[in-house]
């Protein structure tokens, strides 16, 4: 019938194909090996790590019990899996099962997501910054990137939270003094109602019950522990509870004494049963938050909520890094949102490392403060850090024009107007000890370069700050940003860091970590940014094999 009606093509079956047979059973004894490119990406990262020595790695393992997968092995799996945007343990079980590069890799292995997590995240919790190292001094000695001179940035990652699991220091600090106010008037009415005497009855009053009472005179409401008010609750109510015990043998339960200290009683449960609690609480909360920040995440204690760069408020971390060539020399991960205070510990993260400072360091104007120039100055390296409000504050860190008068302590401006001493102060920090002078012009309305001097709203005087210690390394700092070298440094600082974060969060599809804690979500930066350096690695040895 179907040929009557031209539904099935007569020539089809003069076609030939290739054999297709589901119950061939010998499909993977195949070579496996042969399957692989000579000079595919995954043999790159086998050699790598095969090459490497990781004794700290091996010393994790003991040499008892079930023999364990091979370290490298494992190492390889995770660094491959990270190269490829495969971030969580059960995904990459599933490639180790379903991938033919990493069932080579695995020699056809399978090691579980459970192997996975605990070797990522507890077995290579320390080692995985030495093989980052290690990474990086190879490329080094390849010639692929210099580590004289590095170019600084930072960016916002979301962390493994909730927007909604907000924890804000204020709030809490607020809420407990409520709480303490509220605990605190009680035992004042308790106080007040033992020293006024007034539930006297026959030739006995409550002073024989208020001698127990006296702790609460000792006891510092707003100092306390929840602890010690808890014990305080307890005791007074235990007080109390005699003293209604004692009236009742005396008086009828209806009485206006028995009555007050019961409502008291009634309160005391109160903030036993509630207010005590939430004291524990927000004592906890404003613990996990420390002092230097504002704020933490129910779900990760370690996030800060941060305004991200699509401006949302949420729980995150902060990521500073040093690149050289786009390969990524330094890492820093941390929770308080000061980026350009961490420049030092990023800087101390590079000479830990690398055994070396950069000569010379380039980055944007959240890095040009003053305690890092003075730590740049310390550590000999150049400057190239752009000062907060380079423009604004152009004329006071160049001081073109301005001409310092010794005998008269004043200085003269380019129009020929006087700035006189202002103020002194001593000061102490970012450098040794010195007297900061500030100077000022009173006349400056009809100045030509009122615009360009004073670009703020205030423009009735020219303010001048002079420290004798940082100024003329801010004015150091400035001379080199415009120079001919620094203009095409600044130039590259656009392509170096910049490039290393779009890599990873639009390539690698990487902006928010799986995994909970400073120390894991540091280690998984690492894990993220290695794999960044192995590529470039990869890409820079296979352009020098081809030549292009």
């Amino acid at each position: 019938m179907l040929l009557e009606y031209g539904l099935i093509n007569i020539r089809s079956s003069e076609m030939s194909y290739r054999e297709y047979n589901q119950e061939q059973t010998d499909i993977f004894g195949l070579d496996i090996n042969a399957r692989i490119p000579e000079h595919h990406l995954v043999r790159f990262v086998n050699d790598l790590i095969e090459n490497m020595d990781l004794t700290k790695l091996h010393a994790q393992y003991s040499p008892e019990g079930s023999p364990a997968y091979n370290p490298k092995m494992m190492l390889k799996i995770i660094v491959y899996a990270y190269m490829n945007g495969i971030y969580t343990c059960r995904k990459i079980a599933k490639a180790v099962r379903e991938n033919i590069n990493f069932i080579w890799l695995t020699g056809d292995q399978q090691p579980d997501f459970r192997t996975i997590n605990t070797f990522a995240w507890t077995r290579c919790k320390d080692v995985l910054a030495e093989v980052f190292c290690k990474v990086v001094l190879m490329a080094e000695e390849k010639g692929y990137l210099e580590l004289d001179s590095c170019f600084i940035d930072g960016t916002t990652l979301r962390a493994n939270a909730g927007k909604n699991s907000y924890i804000w220091k204020k709030s809490a600090l607020r809420y407990q003094e409520q709480v303490k106010t509220r605990v605190d008037n009680l035992f004042c009415r308790i106080k007040k109602l033992n020293e006024e005497e007034q539930l006297q009855y026959g030739d006995q009053d409550l002073r024989e019950v208020g001698t127990q009472l006296e702790f609460l005179n000792e006891l510092n409401v707003e100092e306390a522990e929840p602890e010690e008010i808890a014990q305080a609750v307890e005791k007074a109510q235990s007080e109390l509870q005699k003293a209604v015990d004692t009236l009742k043998t005396h008086l009828p339960s209806n009485a206006p004494a028995i009555k007050n200290i019961n409502h008291l009683l009634s309160e005391l449960n109160k903030i036993q049963k509630l207010d005590v609690p939430k004291l524990e609480k927000y004592d906890q909360q404003i613990e996990i938050i420390g002092k230097d920040r504002n704020s933490a995440s129910k779900t990760d204690n370690d996030a800060t909520f941060i305004r991200m760069k699509d401006s949302l408020l949420a729980p995150g971390y902060v990521s500073s890094i040093s690149t050289s060539n786009q390969f990524v020399t330094a890492v820093h991960l941390y929770n308080v949102p000061r980026e350009a205070v961490e420049y030092t510990t990023l800087m101390d993260i590079h000479y830990t490392s690398l055994g070396t400072y950069p000569k010379q360091v380039i980055g944007d104007a959240a890095y040009g403060i003053s305690v890092n120039l003075d730590y740049t100055h310390k550590k000999k390296i150049v400057s190239y850090l752009k000062p907060p409000d380079y423009k604004r504050d152009y004329w006071d860190s160049l001081l073109p024009g301005f001409v310092y008068e010794e005998t008269k302590d004043q200085w003269v401006c380019p129009n020929g107007k006087t700035l006189t001493l202002d103020n002194e102060e001593v000061v102490r920090a970012n450098g040794p000890e010195r007297t900061v002078k500030s100077y000022r012009c009173e006349d400056c309305q009809d100045c030509p370069f009122v615009q360009k001097c004073i670009p703020y709203k205030n423009k009735s005087g020219k303010n001048l700050v002079y420290d004798p210690y940082l100024s003329p390394l801010r004015q150091e700092t400035v001379h080199n940003l415009q120079s001919k070298e620094g203009k095409k440094l600044m130039k590259k600082r656009c392509i170096e860091p910049e490039a290393v974060f779009a890599s990873i969060k639009w390539n690698s599809k990487f902006s928010r970590f799986t995994v909970r804690s400073l120390s894991k979500c540091k280690n998984q930066l690492l894990l993220v940014l290695l794999g960044h350096n192995i590529q470039k690695f990869y890409n820079a040895s296979m352009a020098t094999m081809t030549g292009t």
